[in-house]
């Protein structure tokens, strides 16, 4: 049976609906179909204060429906297609560019509601799934930047500069610890690794300076990020 909680127990509405909310035609149909039975139409409808002529316009809407909804019907099967071919990352961009590429000449808007009344949406990272990348040690001394913003040098390894990236993955974030020669525009020395801390920061720059053996530690510079995730007063310190 069907019962009806009393209507302070559902809030301000009109029926069966929230107030100012516009019920579906197809929801109502299906919902009356199933009950009609059992209760009837005209009370159903009566339970959820919809006029019995907007109901039978509804059917015969549904039973006949237009051309515009014939071809919402057949768009709507290549977007699930399209949807499905990305893995399920794509959004209503991706889609709607993939189906114009296609040839098929749709509005994005109308492609983002059809997707919206499937339930299909892109990949997308959730605020609340995001990692905060590392703290830096509040009473660490933030290195001083010996060349003063001058990105620029005059022959090889005599100014490299080095960061640290924080990479998102599926199973977790890593840091990828580069450091470039600003003369020749190469990568001199790089590590992976799950931390970012001084030994892992610093390693990079260890195997560079293997390389650059030809140059004494007082003729290079080497100027590492400032950013919050950059041991970088210790970084320098080690490299001399």
């Amino acid at each position: 049976m069907c019962v009806m909680p009393p209507l302070s127990r559902r809030g301000v509405s009109v029926g069966f609906f929230r107030l100012g909310t516009r019920p579906d035609p197809a929801t109502v149909v299906t919902l009356v179909d199933e009950l009609k039975d059992r209760f009837g139409v005209e009370p159903v409808l009566r339970v959820l204060n919809i006029a019995v002529s907007t109901y039978y316009g509804w059917l015969a809407h549904t039973a006949n429906p237009s051309a515009r909804r014939r071809e919402d019907a057949d768009l709507a099967v290549e977007i699930a297609e399209t949807h499905d071919v990305s893995g399920g990352t794509y959004g209503s961009p991706r889609v709607h560019a993939m189906l114009r590429r296609q040839g098929r000449h749709v509005d994005r808007k109308r492609v983002e509601r059809l997707m919206r009344d499937a339930g299909l949406q892109g990949a997308f990272l959730r605020k609340k799934w995001r990692i905060p990348s590392t703290r830096s040690n509040p009473r660490a001394t933030p290195a001083p930047d010996l060349v003063n913003r001058q990105i620029t040098a005059a022959a090889q390894n005599r100014l490299w500069v080095a960061d640290a990236t924080r990479i998102p993955c599926g199973v977790g974030v890593f840091w990828l610890a580069a450091v470039r020669d600003v003369f020749s525009n190469r990568i001199v020395g790089w590590r992976c690794s799950d931390r970012c801390d001084t030994d892992r920061s610093s390693a990079p720059s260890n195997m560079a300076s293997g390389r650059a053996t030809s140059v004494t530690a007082r003729g290079r510079t080497t100027r590492t990020s400032s950013g919050p995730g950059t041991p970088n007063s210790d970084v320098e310190a080690e490299l001399g």
